[in-house]
């Protein structure tokens, strides 16, 4: 059985076609951008070396062995996305508006002891952290004068598997259909050609194409933690991270000859939806060394993440319109939805972090991460498709560097905050996909004895190349989406100590 999807990472945009849809799914979980709280997201995430904020937990668990008072701490936020589009020189804009909880926790410190070269504190942390956040959307419009999206149709059918191409003598429009090559066949978007014993498309090239995407969905992580203080020189702390994932997109793509050049074609409307759920767990160990009250160095280590009997849910459906000089009956068709289960196993990952706080007025602080995306590992049931995947995922995937830097000016009961990331490309190559991310942020805090209010905003942009379908398999350049995502995200923190 065939079955080609049309699927996008919202993330890191790119085609199934080319990386196969479940090694996308790989990347996507893989890839972490983290919540937070106010606090911790206004000096960009660099709280590795700092602690004493409820993000640490999903970062260096040994942030918690800063604590020293009992807190709860929560973060709502709002956030925007702007994707600019240009398709064929046309360019287009979507923009969306979403609600978010960043995290939500609490933590428990206990003194223990309060001679110096003993453990003086221990620590218990529970909540969550919101790992990846999936909600996007993107619109393109463009006149493709290159190629059609019946043609790449056609070439998914001459494709072989098990050495054989879409089976010519069935007769697809009775149903059911599998593959979306097969929803071609039924709705008479493509046809067989006996004397080339191959599907060919006679649609010409001339045609306006448009693209909608709209995702939803996360990464939320509940976190159960331990720490511990050890004569404030060496805080350590672990993490069991227990992921819920959730991820839907749905994709509608349209091809109409509009300069009514052709006399038999006249309009396709393709529509895809795809959802997939799943729950993971992992381990997360970290240590702070504070050698000198003005310094500390941080180092965490984060187990693989392994996503136990992740299921997925697809379906897709193909209407084709014609000329009215042809004479033929319109034709709709449908895939049977299908349900699919496999594993998934993403990279452990490395933090380095360190800090320099300059007397009371202010401290300075920066994480390096480091991930190889290439050691994502799939399990299903096709061993033959796991093993293409897999290798999928070793061929374009590799080492992601992930830097964070951020400050803080202490002004009595008040604080400023900026901070910077840059987040390398997870790709082996540009050439397919860039996959950087660059992100800004700042914030202001205020703390009067149990209770703080902390404030937020972030600003992220990335560059994606979208590639819409792969016409190759038909002989015809495949079309390229060049997209620019925006996202502003502002958040508060409300937290209390006793």
């Amino acid at each position: 059985m065939k079955k080609f999807t049309l699927s996008i990472c919202c993330i890191l945009i790119m085609t199934s076609a080319i990386f196969g849809q479940y090694a996308e799914h790989a990347l996507q979980v893989s890839n972490i951008f983290y919540g937070g709280s106010a606090r911790s997201i206004g000096m960009s995430n660099a709280f590795g070396a700092i602690g004493g904020d409820f993000s640490t937990l999903s970062m260096n668990p040994a942030g918690l062995g800063v604590y020293k008072n009992n807190e709860v701490s929560f973060t709502p936020s709002i956030f925007n996305t702007r994707v600019f589009s240009e398709y064929y020189g046309t360019r287009n804009e979507e923009f969306d508006v979403k609600l978010n909880i960043n995290n939500f926790g609490a933590v428990f410190a206990l003194p223990v002891s309060q001679i110096k070269d003993q453990i003086n504190y221990v620590q218990f942390g529970i909540g969550y952290n919101r790992l990846a956040n999936f909600n996007n959307s993107f619109y393109l419009e463009g006149f493709n004068d290159q190629s059609t999206f019946t043609a790449y149709l056609a070439g998914l059918a001459n494709t072989p598997i098990g050495g054989k191409i879409l089976n010519p003598e069935y007769d697809f429009s009775q149903g059911p259909c599998y593959s979306i090559d097969e929803l071609a066949a039924a709705t008479w978007l493509i046809a067989y050609d006996e004397a080339f014993d191959m599907w060919k498309s006679d649609m010409y090239n001339d045609v306006t194409q448009s693209a909608y995407m709209i995702s939803s969905g996360a990464i939320d992580e509940m976190t159960i933690s331990f720490g511990g203080n050890f004569g404030d020189k060496i805080y350590f702390g672990a993490t069991l991270g227990i992921p819920f994932m959730s991820y839907r997109y749905d994709f509608n793509f349209s091809e109409s000859d509009t300069q009514n050049i052709d006399t038999i074609f006249g309009s396709m409307s393709y529509s895809e939806y795809y959802t997939k759920s799943g729950v993971g767990v992992n381990g997360k160990f970290g240590v702070i060394f504070r050698p000198i009250p003005s310094l500390r160095f941080g180092a965490a280590v984060h187990t693989p993440t392994y996503y136990g009997n992740t299921r997925e849910y697809s379906g897709s459906d193909l209407q084709s319109y014609f000329d009215p000089r042809a004479g033929f009956q319109d034709k709709y068709a449908y895939t049977v939805e299908n349900v699919y289960d496999f594993t998934v196993t993403t990279p452990a990952r490395l933090i380095g972090s360190a800090s320099c706080v300059i007397g009371k007025l202010a401290l300075i602080s920066i994480d390096y991460e480091w991930a190889n995306h290439a050691s994502n590992k799939l399990k299903m049931k096709d061993r033959t498709l796991a093993q293409t995947e897999n290798q999928s995922i070793k061929n374009y995937y590799g080492n992601q560097h992930i830097v964070r830097a951020g400050a803080e000016i202490n002004l009595n009961k008040f604080f400023i905050r900026g901070g910077y990331g840059w987040y390398s490309s997870p790709y082996k190559t540009s050439n397919v996909n860039d996959g950087s991310i660059n992100s800004w942020t700042c914030g202001i805090g205020y703390r009067a004895g149990f209770f703080g209010i902390d404030f937020a905003y972030q600003h992220t942009s990335q560059n994606m190349s979208y590639y819409v379908y792969n016409a190759s398999l038909y002989g015809q350049p495949s079309p390229v989406a060049h997209l620019n995502g925006k996202t502003n995200s502002y958040m508060i923190t409300l937290s209390f100590r006793y």
